[in-house]
């Protein structure tokens, strides 16, 4: 009987596995694909905004030098690139209707869209971040130019 109420025991004290709301799980999918959409959409039009600004900026100003110029359409092409890829990942995230699919197809989607996110947010913001700075160098020597520093 002692060996009996020891089982007992240990079967109450085993958690049982929660169990799983398929309606909850839906809806959070739901909930973080939209606003990652929110989200890319976003930056999206604040780049677009400062895109137009930039090309506003070089079609109204005459500048004395052409690094000036060559430096703005550098940082228009870094737009353009931010711009481009931010709709590649809405487009993703519109068309990723895995959910419902076999799991091994979500959990692939899922690995294959974060993959690509890690290498935008590495190996590309490199080649990004070099290029903006390297454009912003080159618009701002006619800015120290005047102000005779150079």
């Amino acid at each position: 009987m002692k060996d009996f109420d020891s089982l007992v025991g240990i079967w109450n004290e085993q958690k049982t596995a929660p169990i799983v709301d398929f309606k909850e799980v839906i809806s959070k999918y739901k909930v973080n694909r939209s606003s990652f959409s929110i989200k890319f959409l976003t930056e999206t039009f604040v780049m677009f905004a400062v895109f137009i600004l930039i090309a506003f900026v070089f079609f109204k100003t005459d500048f004395q030098f052409w690094t000036s110029y060559l430096g703005l359409i550098i940082i228009e092409a870094c737009c353009v690139y931010f711009i481009v890829i931010q709709i590649i990942n809405m487009r993703n995230i519109a068309s990723s209707n895995t959910l419902f699919d076999k799991p091994q197809d979500h959990i692939q989607f899922i690995q294959k869209f974060k993959k690509s996110r890690y290498l935008q947010n590495t190996r590309n913001y490199k080649f990004y971040t070099i290029a903006l700075g390297a454009g912003f160098s080159l618009y701002f020597i006619e800015f120290f130019y005047r102000l005779n520093v150079i």
